[in-house]
C-alpha cells in the first residue's frame, strides 16, 4: 500500500465518530481535519439499488427513523438525521453532512483530497445478501478513478473473492471477529493484502505471520489509550479507531 512509514497510520473507523455522527460526511471530514491518515466506512444497498453508507442493517440505532435499509429507498433513509449519540449538531450542521449518505456522495467529496488519505471501504454482505453490491462499488470505484486510493474489506471472504476476481487491482482486507491461525498464510493464499482482526484477538504470532508474507495488519477498534498502546507496541501497519486525536498523540511520543 506504500503508506505505512515508521509510524502506525490512524485508521479513522466510521469517521472521527468518537466525537461526531458515525458514517456521516460531518464525521469523515473531520477525520480529514484531525489528521487522521484515512477512514474507515460501512456500505449497504438500498431498495432502489443505492450504495448507501451506514453500519447497520436497519436505520434504528443510528437515525431518527426506522427501518430495514433493504425495505427503503435512498430518499426515504436520508429524509432522517443519523445523529445517533450526538443530537447536538441537528441544529448546527446542514442536513447532506448528518444524514447518511451515498457512497457517491463520499466519492465526490473525497476526490478532490490529496492522495495519501486512504479510504477503507467495508461491504456489509455477512448478514444481508446484496447480489450487485460488488459490481456496484467497483464501478463507482472506477468511474472516480479512485482504484489506487480505496482498498475493499468484508466479513464476507466470498465478497472478498468477489472484489478479487472483477478488479484485482484494487486492495483487499479480510476482515475477522475470532483469531485464525498463520493468518498471513491465509491473506497470502487468496492475494489479500490486508489483515483486519479484532483488536482484542491479534497476538504477536498473528503479527510475525503477517510480516512474514508482507501482509498489512489494520486492527479495529482500539480506542482506549492502553488497547491502542498495545497495538503500536505490536508494530502492525493500521489503527482503526473511533479515537482520531488522541491516537495521533499516542504514535507521536
Amino acid at each position: 500500500m506504500g503508506w505505512h512509514n515508521s509510524m502506525a497510520d490512524i485508521i479513522a473507523h466510521r469517521g472521527y465518530s468518537g466525537k461526531y455522527p458515525e458514517n456521516t460526511l460531518l464525521a469523515f471530514k473531520k477525520a480529514y481535519e484531525f489528521g487522521a491518515h484515512g477512514f474507515e466506512l460501512d456500505v449497504h444497498m438500498t431498495k432502489d439499488g443505492r450504495l448507501v453508507v451506514c453500519h447497520d442493517e436497519t436505520i434504528d440505532r443510528t437515525s431518527n427513523g426506522s427501518g430495514s435499509i433493504q425495505e427503503l429507498t435512498l430518499k426515504q433513509i436520508q429524509s432522517y438525521q443519523f445523529l445517533a449519540e450526538f443530537p447536538e449538531f441537528a441544529e448546527t450542521e446542514d442536513h447532506q453532512d448528518i444524514t447518511a449518505p451515498s457512497l457517491q456522495e463520499v466519492f465526490e467529496w473525497y476526490k478532490d483530497l490529496p492522495e495519501a488519505f486512504r479510504l477503507n471501504i467495508e461491504l456489509k454482505t455477512d448478514i444481508n445478501h446484496y447480489p450487485d453490491i460488488v459490481q456496484k462499488t467497483l464501478s463507482l470505484v472506477d468511474e472516480y478513478g479512485l482504484a489506487d486510493r480505496v482498498f475493499i474489506s468484508s466479513f464476507n471472504a466470498y465478497t472478498i473473492l468477489e472484489v478479487r476476481e472483477r478488479n484485482p487491482e484494487i486492495e483487499t482486507g479480510f476482515l475477522t471477529l475470532n483469531a485464525i491461525l498463520d493468518a498471513g498464510e491465509y491473506c497470502k493464499r487468496y492475494g489479500v493484502e490486508n489483515y483486519h482482526p479484532y483488536h482484542m484477538m491479534l497476538s504477536q504470532a498473528d503479527v510475525d505471520s503477517a510480516k512474514r508474507e508482507q501482509v498489512r495488519v489494520n486492527a479495529y477498534t482500539a480506542n482506549k489509550p492502553e488497547e491502542i498502546q498495545r497495538m503500536i507496541a505490536l508494530d502492525i501497519e493500521g489503527i482503526i479507531t473511533n479515537e482520531v486525536e488522541l491516537a495521533l498523540s499516542l504514535i507521536s511520543k
